[in-house]
């Protein structure tokens, strides 16, 4: 097999596609950062590099690579590392950076934290993944008291789960790098217009619900009205 950074690849950034290695592709994303960070768009540690190296038997799955892992965390200094497999080729990397080192897949309640081989500064508590509401409370009252930060991320909710996670977001974690954009942006074609950061509160009167929703299982059905399909 091709030495990763021998292996070259298509990608897209600000509508223009370019090929080239991961390195090509690192020094891409570092400038894209750095001219966001300087926008305001960005702060610093809001940009995440998530490495799958907690995934078994899943199609986003990443194999440990030490050669990779070390061009991510020198090529985006300013990045969480989230999820990296930890073998013996990667420790002695991960050891040096572990303040950096955010987690997501292993997380599902208070002991999997305890069980972490680092404290961690920051996680992805994913709601979901908890089971209940109050082990997902649980967790959010132990990274508070042990003053570790959290951001937040779905596994694809639509309708009123996504409000949900927006919901939660908004109360606990409001300006973490959070990944519970709309819908709308999960599109293939994202439509003009979507809402940009951060987002207006849309809590309701009554109930654990946020925003509108159409009666769609899938923002991908097409939307049905008394007219008829649109």
């Amino acid at each position: 097999m091709a030495p990763t950074n021998a292996m070259r690849s298509t990608f897209t950034t600000g509508g223009t596609t370019n090929t080239g290695t991961i390195d090509d592709l690192t020094a891409v994303v570092t400038r894209l950062a750095a001219r966001m960070t300087r926008d305001g768009l960005l702060t610093p540690f809001q940009a995440g590099q998530i490495l799958k190296g907690r995934y078994r038997n899943a199609n986003v799955t990443m194999l440990p690579e030490a050669g990779l892992y070390r061009r991510v965390i020198e090529g985006l200094p300013g990045a969480w590392i989230e999820d990296p497999a930890i073998d013996g080729e990667t420790a002695a990397l991960l050891e040096q950076h572990r303040d950096r080192i955010s987690w997501d897949e292993p997380i599902r309640s208070v002991r999997d934290i305890e069980a972490l081989p680092w404290q961690p500064r920051i996680l992805n508590l994913k709601p979901a993944r908890f089971g209940s509401v109050r082990a997902l409370f649980d967790a959010y009252d132990h990274c508070a008291a042990h003053g570790i930060g959290i951001y937040g991320g779905g596994m694809f909710e639509q309708g009123p789960g996504r409000g949900q996670l927006q919901y939660l977001a908004s109360l606990f974690h409001p300006d973490a790098p959070n990944d519970v954009a709309p819908t709308g942006f999960n599109l293939q074609t994202p439509s003009p217009g979507l809402p940009r950061s951060p987002l207006e509160a849309e809590p309701h009167p009554t109930g654990f619900r946020w925003g509108t929703y159409d009666g769609r299982r899938s923002i991908r059905e097409p939307l049905v009205s008394r007219r008829g399909t649109e």
